[in-house]
Order: structure tokens, then C-alpha cells, then sequence
């Protein structure tokens, strides 16, 4: 986010999503929180909308039986939202997919114990001290977007796959990261070959957009 959302295009973003939606963005505490849920949803259907061509109106939501959003009209086509930091980020597919975003800041290595595998803790640990940080969150954000691919979430145990630093393939699924900016990257997981485009726009730029696309 590259500039401060003015009250008035809350309000106009506030109108392309659920009246539950909007019930919980109005409950945050912090502001900052709330755009980002609130544009993660908005980014989701303007993507969804620009890729199969239904108006917002007609798209329906629902949550699968381990509470991930999922798309019943149009069928056959899946997305995921995530936002950290100065980012918010989506992506769209006919095939199940998953993105993650972390803001990298000083890494709580010690987690790495219960949660990475142990060539996963040995590809992080063999890395200089001055670059086990970076590595913690490229191999991070790939093992949640596979969850989230998987659409289990946190029922699916994060010990039990291994991802490595680099484009990595799990059963049929292609997993990759993207620097963002100096402070934040991506994990993105698809089916192989899947990944097709990813595109970066400012703040403003796409509030327009989706006030012009959805509206």
C-alpha cells in the first residue's frame, strides 16, 4: 500500500463486498488491518470477475469444510488472498492455488523445529548466518502456500513436505517465490505450468480499477 486509503474510498470499496465482509473490516481495531482484509477481498473478485467475466453481483462464496473461501458460482475456479506489511496480494486459477506474503523481519528460527522438515531445517541452516533470515521466509512462504493450496490450512501439518529454496514441485503442484520489494516476498503454488503472469500495481491505481471493473 503506497498511500494512505482517504475514508471516502473505504466507503466506495465497502460496496463490492458482502454485507459479512463488511461487518468484519468495520470490527478491526486498527485500521491498517482492516484495508488489508478489505482489499484482499476486493482484489479476489476483481480478478476473479476480469478472468471469467461475471459482474461482482453475481459471484457466491462459501467456506470448505476446513474454513477456506471457496468459489461456488462461477465453478471451477479457485483463488487466495494474503497480506503482510505494506502488501496485499491474490491469485486466480482454474486449478487449486495458494499465496502467501511475509513481510521479512528478524526470523524466529527456533519455530523451524516444529514446523520444517529436516532437509528444510538443513537447507536453512546451511546458509550463512547473514542470509538464514531471507531463508526462513522463502521456504516460509512456499510451505503456506502449499497449505492453502491443499485448502486445509493449519489441519495439514507443516513437517510432513519439504520445499527447498528454489522452484520446487510437489505432487503435480509447482512452487516459487517472488521478491516483492527489499522487505517482502511471495510464495506462490499452482499446477505445474499454471503460472502465467504476475503483475504489481500502486494503491491508487487500483482502487480505480475496481471502482471502474466492479461497480
Amino acid at each position: 500500500m503506497d498511500y494512505e486509503m482517504h475514508e471516502e474510498e473505504i466507503l466506495d470499496l465497502l460496496e463490492f463486498v458482502s454485507l459479512e465482509k463488511r461487518a468484519k473490516v468495520k470490527k478491526y481495531r486498527f485500521i491498517k488491518d482492516a484495508q488489508r482484509t478489505l482489499l484482499g477481498d476486493v482484489l479476489a473478485r476483481y480478478l476473479i470477475c476480469h478472468k471469467t467475466g461475471v459482474v461482482n453481483t453475481g459471484l457466491c462464496f462459501e467456506n470448505n469444510a476446513y474454513g477456506k473461501p471457496q468459489l461456488i458460482t462461477p465453478p471451477f475456479v479457485h483463488f487466495n488472498i494474503s497480506h503482510s506489511g505494506e502488501w496485499v496480494v491474490a491469485a486466480v486459477s482454474s486449478y487449486p492455488v495458494g499465496i502467501d506474503v511475509e513481510e521479512i523481519k528478524e526470523a524466529p528460527l527456533v519455530i523451524s523445529n516444529r514446523f520444517f522438515s529436516k532437509d528444510e531445517r538443513l537447507t536453512l541452516f546451511k546458509e550463512s548466518k547473514h542470509c538464514q533470515n531471507e531463508a526462513f521466509y522463502y521456504l516460509w512462504t512456499l510451505k503456506e502456500s502449499y497449505i492453502k493450496a491443499e485448502g486445509k490450512g493449519l489441519f495439514m501439518k507443516l513437517d510432513t513436505f519439504t520445499v527447498g529454496l528454489g522452484v520446487t514441485h510437489i505432487n503435480g503442484m509447482e512452487l516459487l517465490n517472488e521478491r516483492l520489494d527489499e522487505r517482502h516476498v511471495l510464495g506462490l503454488c499452482s499446477a505445474q505450468g499454471q503460472v502465467k503472469h504476475i503483475e504489481k500495481s500502486g494503491l491508487r491505481m487500483f482502487i480505480e480499477k475496481a471502482k471502474k471493473n466492479l461497480g
